[in-house]
C-alpha cells in the first residue's frame, strides 16, 4: 500500500468522535467478554437472609421459653402458696380424702389473678380433686391433647416443675394457657403433684412483640449495614465492567470510527469464510483505500482528516448489509467483508450504492471535500479460502488500481459474464 500521511489519529480526538453501535460479535470478542454482574453480591445477600432466618428461630425459640419459665415461676410460687395455707395438703395428696377446712383453703389460696384452674394428682398422676371444686369461677375442663400428660410424666421422672404452652380456643379460657405440673414431696418421697394452668396470654404478647420489634430493629440495621457498602459495591462493579467494557471495544474496534480493527476484521473474515464453505453461495473481501487522503490533511489539518474518515466510514456501513463488516485496517484504508452473496448482479448492486455512497460531498472545515476511493476486490471461494491469501489478492488488486487507475474498482480476477447467477442479496 502507498505511505499514508496521518498523524492525527490521538486518543483526544478518538473521544470526541461518536461511534456508530458496535455489530454483535460472534468469534474473538465474546470469547474475551465478561460480566462481573450481580453474581458478586449474591453470597452477602445469602449470609445476611441465613443471619436473619436463625436470628427468627432463635428469637421465637427464646420469647417461648421466657413464657414457659414465667409459667414455671407462677405455678411453683403458687405451690409454695398452698402448702403454706393448705394444713396437711401433703397428707391430702397421699390419702386422696379432703376436709372441708382443706377445701376451703384451697379455694382461697388458688383464687390467684392468673391461675385458671388447679388440679391435685395423686403419686402416679390420677387427678384427686379440680376445676370447679376448687375454683368455682374455674371454666369448664378442656380435653388433655397431650401437653399436661407429657409434663406428667416428665415431673415423675425429674422430680422438678415441668411447663409448657397450650394455645386454647374454648369459651372462658385465655388463648395462651401456661400447663405447670409441680412434684409435692414430704420426706425426700413424692406425695404427689399439682397441675396448674395459668393465663399467660399478656406475656405472650408482650415477649413476642419485644422479639418482633428488635428483629425488626436488627433486621434494619443488617440492611443497612449491608446496603450503604453494597450500594458503593455496585456501582463500583458497574465501573469496572463499563471499564471492561470499554477495554474490550478498543481491543477490536478503531478508536476513531467505532468500525472493527484488523484483528476483529480478519476474525470475521475467517467466519464469513466458514459460512460459505458451509451453507454455499460466495463471499466478497473489499479492500479500499480514499485517494488523495494526504492532500486533505495538508491542506486542512489534521481534524479535518479525521472528520472525512469518520463520513466514509458512515458511508460505507450504509451501503452494505447489517450481516456484512465494515472495518477500518488503518490510516485511510477500509476493508469490507460481503457474505452471503447469492449472484453477481447483487455484488454489483452492492459496488453500485458505494460508488453512491462514497459521491456524497463532505463538509469538512467550511469546505466540500468528495472523497475518492480506489477498490480491490477478491471472491471466495474462487479466489481462495484462507484469509491470507484473500487478503493479499486484494491488496495486490487494490495496488494495481492504485498504479493505472484510481478511483475505480480492480478485480483479483472478475468472473466472465454469466458464470454466476442467482438473486441479488437482500438490501440492509
Amino acid at each position: 500500500m502507498p505511505p499514508h500521511g496521518r498523524s492525527s489519529e490521538t486518543l483526544a480526538v478518538a473521544r470526541t468522535a461518536p461511534r456508530p453501535a458496535p455489530p454483535r460479535v460472534a468469534g474473538l470478542e465474546e470469547a474475551l467478554a465478561f460480566r462481573l454482574g450481580p453474581r458478586v453480591l449474591l453470597a452477602p445477600l445469602l449470609a445476611l437472609a441465613l443471619i436473619l432466618a436463625t436470628g427468627l428461630g432463635l428469637g421465637w425459640w427464646l420469647a417461648d421459653r421466657l413464657v414457659r419459665e414465667d409459667a414455671r415461676f407462677v405455678a411453683a410460687s403458687t405451690s409454695d402458696f398452698l402448702r403454706k395455707l393448705v394444713p396437711g395438703l401433703e397428707t391430702l395428696l397421699e390419702t386422696g380424702t379432703v376436709s372441708a377446712e382443706q377445701r376451703d383453703a384451697l379455694r382461697r389460696a388458688a383464687a390467684r389473678s392468673r391461675v385458671v384452674a388447679v388440679t391435685l394428682l395423686d403419686r402416679n398422676g390420677r387427678p384427686i380433686l379440680g376445676g370447679r371444686d376448687i375454683l368455682p369461677d374455674a371454666p369448664a375442663p378442656l380435653p388433655d391433647d397431650g401437653t399436661v400428660h407429657a409434663l406428667v410424666a416428665e415431673a415423675l421422672e425429674r422430680r422438678d416443675v415441668r411447663a409448657a404452652i397450650r394455645p386454647v380456643r374454648a369459651p372462658g379460657w385465655p388463648e395462651q394457657v401456661g400447663e405447670a405440673v409441680v412434684p409435692i414431696g414430704r420426706d425426700g418421697r413424692l406425695a404427689g403433684l399439682l397441675q396448674i394452668s395459668v393465663d399467660l396470654t399478656d406475656k405472650v404478647v408482650a415477649y413476642r412483640s419485644t422479639f418482633i420489634w428488635s428483629l425488626v430493629v436488627v433486621t434494619a440495621l443488617f440492611l443497612l449495614a449491608a446496603v450503604v457498602p453494597g450500594y458503593f459495591l455496585w456501582r463500583r462493579l458497574e465501573a469496572l465492567e463499563a471499564a471492561a467494557a470499554e477495554v474490550r471495544h478498543l481491543a477490536f474496534h478503531d478508536p476513531l470510527t467505532g468500525l472493527p480493527n484488523r484483528l476483529l476484521f480478519q476474525d470475521r473474515l475467517a467466519q464469513a469464510i466458514a459460512r460459505v464453505r458451509r451453507e454455499g453461495g460466495k463471499g466478497a473481501l473489499l479492500v479500499l483505500d480514499l485517494d488523495d487522503f494526504k492532500a486533505v490533511n495538508d491542506a486542512h489539518g489534521h481534524a479535518a482528516g479525521d472528520e472525512l474518515l469518520r463520513s466514509v466510514a458512515r458511508s460505507l456501513a450504509r451501503a452494505v448489509r447489517a450481516t456484512d463488516t465494515v472495518a477500518r485496517l488503518g490510516g485511510d484504508e477500509f476493508a469490507l467483508v460481503l457474505a452471503p452473496l447469492a449472484s453477481l448482479e447483487g455484488l454489483r448492486a452492492v459496488l453500485d450504492r458505494l460508488r453512491r455512497e462514497l459521491a456524497r460531498p463532505v463538509e469538512v472545515d467550511g469546505h466540500e471535500i468528495v472523497p475518492a476511493a480506489t477498490i480491490g476486490l477478491a471472491l471466495f471461494p474462487d479466489d481462495g479460502e484462507e484469509p491470507d491469501l484473500l487478503i493479499r489478492r486484494a491488496d495486490g488488486a487494490l495496488y494495481r488500481g492504485k498504479a493505472e487507475r484510481r478511483g475505480t474498482v480492480v478485480w483479483h480476477r472478475e468472473p466472465p459474464p454469466g458464470a454466476w447467477s442467482g438473486s441479488a442479496p437482500d438490501r440492509p
